[in-house]
């Protein structure tokens, strides 16, 4: 599938829109600007060509989703009864998948869209609705989640886009409905070419937030920063060696390589567990309201003073340092 149409089908499903004006517009007319972007994703879907061969053809096999996560199995029932026709399958991934949920965590989780589903405009418009009523209950789990779920089409498994979602990722995955064996293709040149970008992206963006000190506005902000500061081991190797790395492996295999220079990834992820955040009274209602409501709760929740005075100064340019170092190395 071509990268742009990709990520047009990616901004579809996070937002239902796929341009500026679409913003704008939606705010009054979601619906009907869904259901249009619906019919343009599905014709652009319909005329895509996928052949298969031999070469990079694999089989995984994912284990069934066996926890008793509350969320998670609220979010499958819901999901599978709502839409599950139009759906390979939904599987976990990340700590719920690995039984290893903390404060900290959020809810990870991959979709794969039927084809018969992407050329349909009508399924596709009620797909979107079905997952965007899943992630308002991901807020029951983390009431500051900032992304919703990982979504794949069944090009896709044709196609595999491995700097999108490693397939390393699958063999620490659960299925929580549909298929638990997948089949697909993967590119014989490898990857290379998609990982810097993705590591460039990356870095890039830390350092924007950083630089501006935005992390520091409110507790959505922040863990926002921290979370793709944690990605950041796991981006490097990929773009170092051209191979999906999953992240809870990336963290000791960085260590390694950096030494005492790694303190600061052992200093962030600290944090992680010590989290314990809780969210102002009234807050999951607001921000599981309409888009204004929604905008304004996910930026509730002054951080304590040591926190900003710490990361205005030392923290702050500590993790600069450690995202200008790895950029380096990438150059070499």
């Amino acid at each position: 599938m071509d990268e742009d149409f990709r990520l047009q089908v990616l901004r579809f499903f996070k937002s239902g829109m796929l341009s500026s004006g679409d913003k704008l517009a939606g705010i009054l007319f979601e619906k009907f600007i869904v259901g249009s972007n619906a019919k343009k994703i599905a014709a652009q879907y319909a005329s895509i060509n996928s052949r298969t061969t031999a070469d990079g053809k694999i089989d995984i096999a994912i284990n069934r989703y066996k926890g008793g996560n509350l969320v998670a199995l609220k979010i499958r029932d819901h999901l599978e009864a709502a839409a599950g026709s139009n759906l390979i399958g939904a599987y976990l991934h990340g700590s719920i998948a690995t039984s290893e949920v903390i404060g900290y965590s959020d809810f990870d989780g991959l979709v794969i869209v039927k084809s018969e589903c992407m050329k349909n405009p009508q399924k596709l418009a009620g797909l979107f609705t079905a997952l965007k009523e899943t992630e308002m209950m991901m807020l029951d789990m983390d009431p500051l989640q900032h992304h919703g779920w990982f979504v794949l089409t069944e090009a896709d498994l044709v196609e595999y886009p491995e700097h999108y979602f490693p397939t390393v990722l699958f063999n620490h995955a659960a299925t929580l409905f549909g298929e638990s064996t997948l089949t697909m293709q993967l590119n014989p040149a490898g990857y290379t070419d998609y990982f810097v970008p993705s590591f460039n992206h990356l870095s890039q963006s830390i350092l924007s937030k950083l630089e501006t000190g935005s992390y520091l506005q409110n507790y959505y902000a922040f863990k926002n920063l921290l979370s793709e500061f944690m990605l950041l081991p796991a981006i490097y190797l990929q773009a170092k060696t051209g191979k999906g790395v999953f992240k809870k492996y990336s963290f000791s295999l960085l260590d390694k390589e950096l030494g005492a220079d790694y303190s600061i990834m052992n200093v962030i992820s600290g944090l992680r567990e010590k989290w314990n955040y809780k969210p102002p009274p009234g807050y999951l209602k607001l921000r599981k309201r309409g888009k204004l409501s929604k905008n304004f709760a996910a930026r509730s929740g002054q951080l304590p003073e040591e926190t900003l005075s710490a990361f205005r100064n030392e923290l702050g340019q500590s993790m600069k340092k450690f995202v200008n170092q790895l950029q380096s190395r990438i150059q070499k």
